[in-house]
């Protein structure tokens, strides 16, 4: 799969500002610095079990807007397309109470197309019954 035609690098330069932005604004404020004499407190456990902020992007096809996946701020995988623009809007567009987006990909310039899974189910429980096949615009809409 070939770049969006932009002219140069201007779209490399664009995804990895907003992968920045993304990446930055969702980071919690930093903390001041502990003096040496005190110890690091640990790592809570639930920290090394919890789903990533970002799992995958993808860059439409004119290169204007970026889907990714996120659990950011919910209990399950959701689907959220950032519009380039100055300031970019971000916006979930896709979220299920019952079920994760494991896939997507830009079917044109505003559709979406995206998979969904059940990550919480057991091991031994039929993974088969929970999957699915959605479609959505990048606006959120239809």
């Amino acid at each position: 799969m070939q770049p969006p035609a932009m002219p140069g690098r201007a779209w490399l330069r664009r995804l990895a500002l907003t992968l920045m932005l993304v990446c930055f604004a969702s980071a919690a404020r930093p903390q001041a610095a502990a003096p040496a004499s005190e110890a690091a407190a640990p790592i809570p456990v639930e920290r090394y079990f919890q789903r990533p902020s970002l799992l995958a992007a993808k860059l439409s096809p004119s290169g204007k807007q970026l889907a990714l996946t996120s659990a950011r701020g919910t209990n399950r995988v959701s689907l959220v397309v950032i519009t380039m623009g100055a300031p970019p809007e971000v916006k979930r567009v896709a979220r299920f109470s019952d079920a994760d987006i494991v896939r997507f990909d830009w079917a044109s310039d505003n559709r979406l197309v995206f998979s969904v899974l059940d990550l919480e189910a057991g091991s031994g429980e039929d993974r088969r019954l929970a999957p699915g096949l959605y479609a959505i615009n990048a606006d959120g809409s239809d």
